[in-house]
């Protein structure tokens, strides 16, 4: 796939997404930055991945399954 041909992927998958966030984790909220480096150790790095994944685990808690 040519330079080209995956910006205009990524821009048509970027377009498609249901949400595009941003997330700032302050000096003072250490506990959330190591919690999320450890958390995407799990996932291999993969830090999109592992907020998502974060974000289920979190939403079924709450629902209690």
């Amino acid at each position: 796939m040519t330079k080209s041909a995956q910006v205009r992927a990524n821009i048509a998958y970027q377009n498609r997404a249901l949400l595009r966030t941003s997330l700032v984790i302050s000096e003072h909220e250490q506990a959330v930055f190591d919690a999320l480096q450890a958390i995407k150790a799990h996932y291999e790095g993969n830090q999109a991945y592992a907020i998502k994944q974060a974000i289920l685990a979190h939403a079924r808690a709450i629902k209690g399954e």
